[in-house]
C-alpha cells in the first residue's frame, strides 16, 4: 500500500504571532474601554440616589486588568472609595447594591434604582462599536 506523509512545521511560529496579536488587541482595547466605563459612570451619576451624597462620593474605576485573552475594567460605586453615610454609619458597600435593587425605595431628593445598571445597558451598542472600530483599527476593515 502506498503513503503520503505530510508534514506541518512552523506552527509554534504561528501560535507565537496569534498570541502577539492577542497581547496587541488586549493592550489596546484596555484604555477605549476604560473611556467606555468613564462615560458608563458619568450617566450613572446622574441617576445615582442623593441623600446624603455618600454613595456618590464612592464612585470609582478601576484601572484596566489584562489577563490573557481578556481585558476588564471594575467600576461602580464603594469598594476602594467607601464612604460612611454620616446619618446612619453604614458604609456605602453595605447600602449600595440594596439601594440599586429595590425598585420600591423612595427617593425623595432624586435619583433611582437600578443607577448603575440601566447606563451599562444604555451602553452596549456603544461599547461594541468601540470593540469593532479598535479591532478595525489594528486589522483594517478584515476584522480577525
Amino acid at each position: 500500500m502506498d503513503s503520503i506523509n505530510i508534514t506541518v512545521s512552523g506552527l509554534d511560529m504561528v501560535q507565537s504571532q496569534l498570541n502577539d496579536v492577542i497581547s496587541n488587541l488586549m493592550t489596546n482595547l484596555a484604555p477605549a474601554l476604560a473611556n467606555e466605563a468613564d462615560k458608563i459612570l458619568d450617566k450613572s451619576l446622574q441617576e445615582v440616589p442623593i441623600d446624603t451624597g455618600a454613595l456618590q462620593l464612592s464612585n470609582y474605576i478601576n484601572l484596566p486588568a489584562i489577563s490573557g485573552k481578556s481585558v476588564s475594567v471594575e467600576f461602580g460605586y464603594g469598594g476602594p472609595h467607601v464612604q460612611e453615610n454620616p446619618k446612619t454609619r453604614e458604609t456605602t458597600d453595605e447600602y449600595a447594591v440594596i439601594i440599586h435593587e429595590d425598585m420600591t425605595m423612595n427617593h425623595p431628593n432624586g435619583g433611582k434604582s437600578k443607577y448603575l445598571e440601566d447606563p451599562v445597558k444604555e451602553s452596549v451598542d456603544e461599547i461594541t462599536e468601540v470593540i469593532q472600530s479598535t479591532v478595525n483599527s489594528l486589522f483594517g476593515n478584515r476584522g480577525l
